[in-house]
């Protein structure tokens, strides 16, 4: 009777062990849709203000399918990052690759680092910055600075109109 007990045991464990993988990989499929939609929808001008509140947790019941796959590896790989960035953190290259590797993401080539850096620089979604590294570029026009960097030697504002 013991080793029928164990048995069920065994395969109950087995059981929830692949639900909880499933849950993870469901829960990080939704973080990276979220920021595509976000994304999408900030660079095609229809996100708000007065955007709704993320709505509450509720306990539902889901079918588990396979993730829909963005149609090119490089698309997986630009939404990859863009899901990593949208804590807010800047992230140097390799930090990101590095966290593509564990969400099952990989970089192809010899040089992976280059052909990443690559990728994100053409993308429009992403502002590099020499010391803190990758991130998101803002979503509102409202967002970006208002100086139109024409001022010089660290001057925010126009030097006053001399006149006489």
């Amino acid at each position: 009777m013991g080793n029928v007990m164990e048995n069920h045991l065994d395969k109950a464990t087995a059981e929830l062990e692949a639900i909880n993988k499933q849950m993870a990989a469901l829960a990080t499929r939704r973080d990276e849709l979220q920021v595509f939609v976000r994304v999408h929808k900030g660079f095609s001008g229809q996100i708000t203000t007065n955007a709704d509140p993320q709505m509450r947790p509720q306990i539902v019941q889901v079918t588990v399918c396979p993730p829909i796959k963005p149609a090119t590896k490089k698309q997986r790989i630009i939404e990859t990052v863009a899901s990593i960035l949208s804590d807010g953190k800047p992230r140097h290259t390799r930090e990101l690759l590095d966290e593509l590797s564990v969400r099952g993401v990989e970089v192809a080539g010899a040089k992976p680092v280059v052909n990443l850096s690559v990728y994100l620089n053409r993308s429009e979604y992403f502002g590099a910055d020499r010391k803190t590294g990758w991130s998101l570029k803002k979503e509102n026009p409202e967002d970006a600075p208002t100086s139109s960097g024409l001022f010089t030697n660290g001057a925010d504002e126009a030097p006053p109109n001399r006149t006489g």
